[in-house]
């Protein structure tokens, strides 16, 4: 790997830094080609297809364009944002329980049974990793929507569940990627920001607790989200962005040794404060290893413009 990374140009390395999403619905489209080509990505996410066959052609184009750039790259989805459909219109994925009614049942029988579900998915698509669980918890105030796609506010069985999860996806060998460490982004309000209001006595034994259970269970990766966090950097930038958070918090105090990847760097809670081909270099300088986008094209062409200038 390392005599591959040598023959690269400085642009294309930085670009390894990137984990991007891919615009084409049921296969990479005409953008999503020519930027993978010029700057190929550490890791590709894929956000939807019609049907699971159309996810498996998917990867499969993208490993072709992997041999054509001779860069090896990571391929992922979150499965059921990947089957989620327009309101009314019926799906051709087999129906999968949600991470809130795994949490509704309390049944480690089920988070393990709808974990290999996933799981089997996953692999007969030809993906590497997956993106999730969200380990933080449901939101405690009472006008914030909270989301299907959280294990909900107990952190003792949001951090069981989680663990059986990465257990299971990673024994089949899909790596799972924890999301949305340090907590507070359990929401699906996209109008209003998200705020990690937790008191820092509390955390360990809240919001923290299912983060330090991946932990210690062998997590690889770790995603930083965007979340503001007061009670952990009075400055309270979004988490990916403190170095408090990312370095102090996650790397030294609770000793993961793994990949942090930072993000959505082109999420409204960076791009509303600042440019985000000046977020990107925060988010490195706070220690994260990878940054995440929900998009492709020229906003990661200018972050990676950015970067090799700092």
């Amino acid at each position: 790997m390392d005599q591959l990374i040598e023959l690269l140009d400085p642009m294309q390395r930085v670009s390894q830094l990137m984990m991007v999403t891919t615009r084409g619905r049921s296969a990479p489209n005409m953008d999503d080609f020519a930027h993978l080509r010029n700057l190929p990505p550490g890791a590709i996410i894929v956000r939807s297809v019609p049907r699971p066959s159309d996810g498996a052609s998917y990867v499969s184009r993208l490993r072709a364009l992997e041999k054509g750039t001779g860069v090896p790259v990571w391929i992922g989805a979150n499965l059921h944002r990947l089957a989620e459909r327009d309101r009314g219109a019926a799906s051709a994925f087999v129906q999968i329980p949600s991470m809130l009614s795994v949490a509704a049942a309390r049944d480690e029988g089920l988070a393990r049974g709808v974990s290999s579900l996933i799981t089997d998915h996953m692999r007969g698509m030809g993906f590497d990793f997956y993106l999730g669980p969200s380990l933080a918890l449901a939101p405690v105030v009472a006008d914030v929507p909270g989301t299907i796609h959280s294990f909900g506010g107990d952190p003792h069985w949001t951090a069981i569940a989680g663990a059986i999860m990465l257990e299971v996806l990673g024994a089949a060998g899909v790596l799972p990627m924890p999301m949305d460490f340090p907590g507070g982004a359990s929401t699906d309000d996209p109008r209003r920001p998200t705020v990690l209001l937790t008191p820092a006595p509390a955390l360990d034994t809240q919001d923290l607790l299912p983060f330090k259970q991946a932990i210690e269970a062998g997590a690889g990766i770790i995603h930083v989200g965007t979340a503001y966090v007061p009670t952990l950097d009075p400055a309270s930038p979004p988490a990916c962005l403190s170095h408090a958070v990312v370095t102090g918090l996650l790397r030294e105090r609770l000793g993961f040794e793994g990949v942090i990847v930072a993000g959505p760097m082109d999420s409204p809670a960076i791009t509303g404060s600042m440019p985000p081909d000046e977020a990107v270099v925060l988010a490195l300088q706070a220690g994260a290893d990878m940054l995440l986008y929900d998009d492709s094209g020229t906003i990661i062409m200018k972050a990676v413009s950015r970067i090799g200038r700092a």
